[in-house]
């Protein structure tokens, strides 16, 4: 048995994801020259949490929170956005705005298990392709997410690195 759920984001979790979105501000560092792109940026609280509850309420939004033992050790937003190159076939895009698993936890599975709740609620919304930026210097990431980040949209397997 896994020693952790996966919830939609409720109120309960809010300072757990606000701390995760400063922590990926902090880890956002170039790793290359060790020195960091978003040097000293604090998150304000109250507007995170207007920015939480408007996802909470957005149809085409989700946050899923990552449990172990109640705490929260891991979360991935995600938002529907109209695709900026818009076809019949591909009217709107899935966009993940933020992924990030507490280091102790990485390893575990626990982004799959994100992934696939950001997959089955992107195929309930008929929206057939993804997209995950990383920054290009943000290797530890780049290492997590691509060898998972393939959605089987539509029955279709879809790289979106």
């Amino acid at each position: 048995m896994s020693r952790y759920q996966i919830f939609e984001l409720d109120s309960k979790h809010y300072p757990h994801v606000v701390e995760f979105y400063q922590r990926l501000l902090e880890d956002s560092q170039n790793q290359e020259t060790s020195e960091p792109y978003l040097d000293g940026i604090q998150l304000d609280m109250q507007a995170m949490i207007r920015k939480l509850d408007g996802i909470r309420k957005d149809v085409g939004a989700q946050i899923w929170v990552a449990e172990s033992e109640e705490k929260a050790v891991g979360f991935l937003s995600l938002t529907i956005q109209a695709n900026p190159f818009p076809s019949e076939r591909y009217p709107e895009i899935g966009f993940v705005e933020a992924a990030y698993v507490n280091p102790e936890f990485r390893g575990e599975g626990i982004l799959e298990q994100l992934e696939e709740k950001a997959a089955s609620f992107l195929k309930r919304k008929n929206v057939k392709t993804a997209e995950l930026y990383v920054h290009h210097t943000n290797h530890s990431a780049k290492e997590a997410l691509e060898p998972t980040w393939i959605l089987a949209l539509s029955g279709k397997e879809t790289k979106v690195l």
